[in-house]
């Protein structure tokens, strides 16, 4: 394969890497004007600074960008939903993660399997979960106290709630769990109601039954 070389002047030096047909494999250039240096191989791939100050790498026109202050930018549209997204398997943070419309886990039947109603009972697992206060290792001093379940040796925590991985809690799953909790405590008052029925109008037929024998006695 033929590789050209092209040294172009636009205010700064520029240099292409390109094929007989004009497809650039690889592009050094200095920048101009408002524009940063660049190092772009394949047109698709990109070293630069971005307009932060920060040492940016690019895939795409712009659609995926990772800059050296820790910060993942996506702009890629998604064709089904018209929003932008970020996808991986694992994605582990040790500091805060921010979303101004919360975290959802999926939830339709098109994305579950081995469905089976959940027929323990919840609101022994609540009770089964020791809650402490506790902060993590990376947390700065005097940090505010967290809350949560702690799992570990010595540590009452329902297994229920627990990630794939059992080594962190699945927010959904606690979350579900306590509802079933609630579920359970709701039929519980309900029962109560009922027995404190039948009591007022047990209690309501003896002070009737006493109020005629009162009155006979008479």
């Amino acid at each position: 394969m033929e590789i050209l070389v092209c040294m172009e002047t636009h205010g700064g030096n520029a240099l292409y890497f390109a094929d007989a047909d004009g497809n650039n494999f690889l592009t050094i250039d200095r920048g101009f004007l408002n524009e940063p240096a660049k190092i772009s191989i394949l047109d698709k791939i990109a070293f630069c600074k971005n307009n932060g100050g920060n040492n940016s790498f690019i895939i795409g026109e712009n659609k995926c960008i990772l800059a050296d202050d820790g910060s993942i930018y996506c702009s890629t549209l998604s064709a089904i939903t018209g929003e932008a997204e970020i996808c991986c398997n694992i994605l582990k943070a040790f500091d805060h993660i921010y979303c101004n419309n919360g975290v959802e886990s999926f939830s339709t039947i098109e994305k579950k399997k081995n469905i089976e109603k959940y027929n323990k009972s919840g609101l022994n697992e609540v009770l089964n979960t020791d809650i402490y206060y506790f902060n993590y290792k990376e947390d700065k001093e005097k940090a505010k106290n967290r809350i949560g379940a702690i799992i570990g040796e010595g540590y009452n925590c329902s297994e229920d709630i627990l990630s794939q991985t059992k080594e962190s809690i699945s927010d959904y799953s606690m979350i579900s769990v306590a509802y079933k909790a609630i579920q359970e405590q709701q039929e519980q008052i309900e029962e109560l109601k009922i027995e404190n029925r039948q009591k007022d109008d047990l209690i309501q037929s003896l002070i009737e039954r006493i109020e005629k024998l009162e009155k006979e006695v008479k």
